[in-house]
C-alpha cells in the first residue's frame, strides 16, 4: 500500500488536462496530509513554437478548489519556459520552488501529462532534490489511460478502475478543456413520434419508413435540409404520404403534422413548426430514440442529449454539436446519429465526432457512431475509421439491423466496459 504521509503533489499539465483532475481528486482523498499541489505548464512561446498550458493549469485549479472547497489546500502553477531544454527546466523548477525546498517536503510526482521530455526532466530534477535532501521523500505514478488504474513505479497498480471512484460531471470536463454549453435545454414534443419510430425498428420496417420518405427532394447542394421554406412546402404539397411514414407524421402534435390523415399536405403550417416536424422526422428521431434507450439502461452513468458546444476564445458563432453525450465517471463517451445510408457522410460523420470528443475529453474518451448503413458497409466503415484512429477501442460503428433496443444496450455496454 503506498505512503499516504505526502504532502505535496507534483502534477505535469499537457494539452490533455482530464487525468490531471483525476489524479489530484484521487490522491486529496487519499493523502490526508496532501496540502500542497504543484501544476507545471509550459509557457506560450511562438519563438519556440511552444504552445502554452497556463490555461488548463487555471481550469483544473479551479475547478479543485470547487471540488474541495471546505479543505486547507494551496495550488502553485509552475512555468517552463523551454519544454525541450532541460537546463532551462532545471532553472525553472530551482526558480519557483526555492521557496518550498527546506528538506521535509514529501512529494509524489505523477508524470501522465506533458511530453516526454518534460516528464524525463522533471522526473529526474526531482531526483536530485532527493538526492540533495532537499525533500524528505519522492514517489512517482502514472495513469493508465487503457486500464484507468494508477499505476506507482515501485508497487505496480495501487488502484481499481478509477472510473467507478472519481465522479466528474459534463459541465466540469467540458470547462476543464475549455468549453462551455451555449443552447438552453428545451421541452422535447415528439414523445409519441419516437414511439412510433421505435414500433418501427423493433418490426423490422424502418426501411419501409425511408422508401415512404423522400429525403433527398428537401435537401441542398451540401446534402442538408433546405432553408427555403417556400421550395419545401412546393415538395410537400406534391406528395400523398404513405404508411408507414404517415403513421409517424400523425403520431406528432396536431401543430406538427405536416400531412393530413388522407395523406395530402396539411395547411396552414407555421414556417417554424414545419422546420422542427421536418427535422425530427430527418433525423432527430433517431438521437432522442438513442438517449431514451440509454438514460433508462445505464441509471449508473451520466446521459445528455442536444448539446450546442463551444470556446469563450472562438469567432463569431463558431460551435458544433453532439447528439447524445454518456460520462462514466470521467470518461466521455460521444455518440453522433446519422440517418444516412452513405458511406462518404457516415465516414464524415465518424471523422468529426472522433475530433470533437477528444477535444472536450481527452485522449481517454471513446466514440459511437449510429447509421443506417446495413452490416457490410458498417463493417467496412468500422475497420476503416479503426485504422484511421489508432485501433477499435476508440469507436464503434453501428447500423439499421444494431437499432434494436436490446441489440443497442449489447453492443453499446460492451464497447465502454
Amino acid at each position: 500500500m503506498i505512503d499516504n504521509s505526502h504532502d505535496s503533489l507534483f502534477l505535469i499539465v499537457g494539452t490533455n488536462p482530464l487525468p490531471n483532475i483525476v489524479i489530484a481528486d484521487y490522491f486529496l482523498k487519499m493523502f490526508s496530509h496532501l496540502r500542497e499541489i504543484y501544476l507545471f505548464h509550459s509557457e506560450e512561446r511562438q519563438d519556440k513554437n511552444q504552445k502554452g498550458t497556463y490555461s488548463y493549469a487555471q481550469n483544473i485549479e479551479h475547478i479543485l478548489k470547487a471540488r474541495f472547497s471546505k479543505r486547507v489546500l494551496s495550488i502553485h502553477t509552475i512555468p517552463l519556459s523551454d519544454i525541450s531544454n532541460a537546463k532551462e527546466i532545471f532553472r525553472d523548477m530551482d526558480k519557483h520552488l526555492r521557496d518550498s525546498l527546506k528538506g521535509d517536503l514529501k512529494i509524489h510526482l505523477n508524470y501522465t501529462g506533458g511530453t516526454k521530455v518534460m516528464v524525463t526532466h522533471i522526473y529526474r530534477k526531482v531526483m536530485e532534490y532527493l538526492k540533495e535532501r532537499k525533500i524528505k521523500k519522492a514517489t512517482s505514478s502514472y495513469l493508465d489511460a487503457r486500464t484507468f488504474r494508477i499505476v506507482d513505479d515501485e508497487e505496480g497498480p495501487i488502484t481499481s478502475d478509477l472510473r467507478r471512484e472519481i465522479k466528474l460531471t459534463l459541465d466540469e470536463i467540458m470547462s476543464l478543456h475549455g468549453f462551455r454549453k451555449v443552447n438552453k435545454d428545451e421541452d422535447f414534443r415528439f414523445t409519441e413520434g419516437v414511439k412510433k419510430f421505435k414500433e418501427l425498428i423493433e418490426q423490422e420496417c424502418l426501411h419501409e419508413f425511408f422508401k415512404r420518405y423522400p429525403r433527398e427532394r428537401f435537401l441542398n447542394k451540401k446534402n442538408q435540409l433546405c432553408e427555403k421554406k417556400g421550395e419545401v412546402r412546393d415538395e410537400l404539397k406534391s406528395m400523398n404520404a404513405e404508411e408507414p411514414f404517415l403513421s409517424v407524421v400523425l403520431a406528432l402534435p396536431e401543430d406538427y403534422r405536416i400531412f393530413n390523415p388522407d395523406g395530402s399536405f396539411r395547411e396552414p403550417l407555421t414556417n417554424k413548426h414545419l422546420e422542427y416536424a421536418l427535422k425530427f422526422i430527418d433525423g432527430r428521431w433517431l438521437e432522442q430514440y438513442v438517449y431514451d434507450i440509454l438514460k433508462s439502461h445505464f441509471s449508473d452513468l451520466n446521459v445528455y442529449s442536444n448539446y450546442e458546444i463551444r470556446k469563450s476564445d472562438w469567432s463569431g458563432n463558431q460551435k458544433f454539436e453532439l447528439d447524445v453525450i454518456v460520462v462514466k465517471g470521467y470518461q466521455l463517451i460521444g455518440i453522433s446519429c446519422t440517418t444516412s445510408c452513405e458511406r462518404h457522410v457516415c465516414k464524415s460523420k465518424g471523422f468529426e465526432i472522433l475530433h470533437r470528443t477528444r477535444q472536450i475529453g481527452g485522449d481517454e474518451a471513446r466514440t459511437v457512431l449510429i447509421t443506417m448503413l446495413n452490416n457490410d458497409k458498417r463493417d467496412e466503415l468500422d475497420d476503416e475509421l479503426s485504422i484511421d484512429t489508432g485501433g477499435k477501442d476508440n469507436i464503434l460503428v453501428l447500423g439499421e439491423n444494431d437499432l434494436k433496443q436490446e441489440r443497442l444496450v449489447e453492443k453499446i455496454k460492451k464497447f465502454i466496459e
